[in-house]
């Protein structure tokens, strides 16, 4: 073999490594698929009220256990056409219970609640809120029902002797309200002011010396958002 075919052999061997090597194993990027990752989101969007409309059985509520007020809430759109499907939240501050019949309108836009006392009998001031979506809707409702009996012991009390006012609470029903807060003021008298709950029949006393000196005084207690004065 001559020395210039040889030489030509040892250049094309060279020349192949180094188009295999420019290949390289598979480390080239794969490419993207043609139709995306199908990350996308779809579905149906929720039903949107532009308004609600509320309506309620009463504004006052009576403070025994099995008193209720009910709501109606109707969502309408912008064209006052009704809503199926419209989340809706109805909700009670000052201790009142929500029960709601479900969570998004029905097929005719409307969802029903009822609203009681729960555990607490005092009078009191409920504010009902009605949200969806960013509309907000509230109705206040009034409990009332308490009732306060004071007897003054004796009746007439003379100057710096011991004496006591007897107070009975029962809700609209005669039932006793039993550990409800008790606030008492009486200036002139001993002691001035006093605090307590309600016995397990309703009962109160508030024990007090009257002032040395006679007059009228005024004894004044608040008990389950009633105020009663002797």
């Amino acid at each position: 073999m001559t020395t210039t075919l040889r030489k030509l052999i040892s250049v094309l061997a060279l020349f192949g490594l180094a188009a295999l090597a420019s290949c390289g194993a598979g480390g080239g990027n794969e490419g993207t698929a043609p139709f995306g990752s199908g990350g996308g989101t779809g579905g149906t969007p929720t039903p949107t009220a532009s308004d609600l409309i509320v309506d309620a059985s009463g504004t006052q509520l009576s403070n025994t256990a099995s008193s209720t007020i009910n709501f109606t809430v109707t969502a309408v759109d912008a064209s006052r056409v009704v809503v199926a499907g419209a989340t809706v939240l109805v909700a009670a501050d000052s201790e009142g219970v929500v029960t709601q019949s479900a969570s998004a309108t029905d097929s005719a836009g409307k969802i029903t609640a009822s609203l009681g006392i729960g555990g607490n009998r005092a009078n009191r001031l409920i504010t009902v809120t009605i949200t969806s979506g960013t509309v907000v809707k509230t109705a206040t409702v009034q409990v009332t029902g308490t009732q306060i009996t004071g007897t003054l012991v004796p009746a007439v009390v003379a100057p710096s002797t011991a004496a006591s006012v007897q107070y009975r609470v029962v809700d609209q029903a005669g039932n006793p309200m039993a550990g409800q807060a008790v606030s008492v003021s009486a200036p002139g008298m001993n002691p001035a002011s006093a605090t307590g709950t309600t016995g397990a029949n309703g009962d109160y006393n508030f024990n007090y010396t009257a002032g040395a000196t006679a007059g009228s005084f005024t004894i004044a207690a608040t008990i389950a958002g009633v105020t009663d004065e002797q």
